[in-house]
């Protein structure tokens, strides 16, 4: 009986640490930034949250400003990579870290309306939906560069869905105008790869989900700069690899759901963006071989249609 009220007990006190909201922040030399995106969260009109940060071996002053926060906020956590590990892998600790009922995704350049986590929460509860997605507002160096956004808010197929996220329109690809039950994440680890990781993941994530409410709301501003991964030409070879990898993935998943009307675009996309790019790879590498296998593929399809 002693061993019952134990167990209840410890139950019940997990429960009660267990946030609303657990939110995922991958960190690298975001001194400049990371302060307003933080911010952003503790302005929400929400505030059973918990923001469970990963640097990923940051060379300035970012694990500082985040100390900062952490000395008067104990809903911030913090770890830190050894080595510099990338997009991919350092969201995957960060989510490795999430306890709560529900995830959201904020990168430590962008920020959140104040309503994000209310009216998604709120959207997800009224219709049972597994996912939110909310609109955006896209900046590129500070400067105000267009909206993403449907009419009004609907629900809709699996397969409608993902037509909409593959031809780019307000569902888009990157993971940070979306919110999940973390249910539906724990079905798929996060991508390790540094470049498309979040496309490479997002995809799974949508398909595994019986409904997905899109609201009108912009709720989420993201922010492009010189410093940016997405923008960044440190590797060219590695982001080459990595798109080619995730499209390619999202090429067999048409395949196997017989989604053919997709399969061109996506095999002309890949192709047009090999030929930019082969020419500056080394033929012995296994990145060189892997892509030309996609590219001779790709080819392949191409003259069938």
């Amino acid at each position: 009986m002693y061993m019952l009220v134990v167990q209840y007990l410890v139950s019940t006190q997990k429960k009660k640490k267990m946030r609303k909201v657990s939110v995922i922040m991958p960190a690298y030399n975001a001194e400049r930034w990371i302060a307003r995106a933080i911010l952003s969260l503790q302005h929400q009109t929400i505030k059973d949250w918990e923001l469970c940060i990963v640097d990923d071996a940051s060379t300035d002053n970012t694990i500082q400003v985040i100390e900062n926060f952490m000395r008067e906020d104990n809903r911030i956590k913090l770890e830190c990579n050894e080595t510099n590990l990338g997009c991919g892998l350092t969201r995957r600790r960060a989510i490795s870290m999430a306890r709560g009922e529900y995830v959201a995704f904020l990168d430590s350049d962008d920020t959140f309306y104040p309503t994000f986590l209310e009216k998604m929460l709120e959207a997800m509860n009224r219709t049972l939906a597994d996912i939110a997605v909310c609109g955006v507002k896209e900046y590129e160096e500070g400067e105000y560069k267009r909206s993403i956004l449907c009419d009004e808010t609907y629900c809709t197929s699996k397969k409608e869905l993902y037509y909409q996220y593959m031809n780019g329109t307000w569902i888009t690809q990157y993971n940070c105008n979306k919110m999940f039950k973390k249910e539906i994440i724990d079905k798929h680890e996060y991508s390790d790869m540094r470049f498309c990781e979040d496309s490479y993941t997002t995809y799974k994530w949508l398909w595994e989900a019986e409904n997905v409410v899109v609201i009108p709301d912009r709720l989420f501003n993201y922010y492009q700069h010189a410093n940016s991964n997405s923008t960044t030409k440190n590797s060219p070879l590695q982001k080459s690899y990595d798109t080619c990898r995730c499209v390619w993935e999202h090429f067999q998943f048409c395949k196997q759901q017989s989604f053919e009307d997709m399969l061109p675009r996506l095999a002309m996309f890949v192709y047009e963006h090999l030929v930019r790019c082969i020419n500056g790879f080394d033929i012995e590498t296994e990145e060189y071989k892997l892509i030309d296998k996609y590219r001779n593929e790709f080819l392949k399809h191409l003259k069938l249609c």
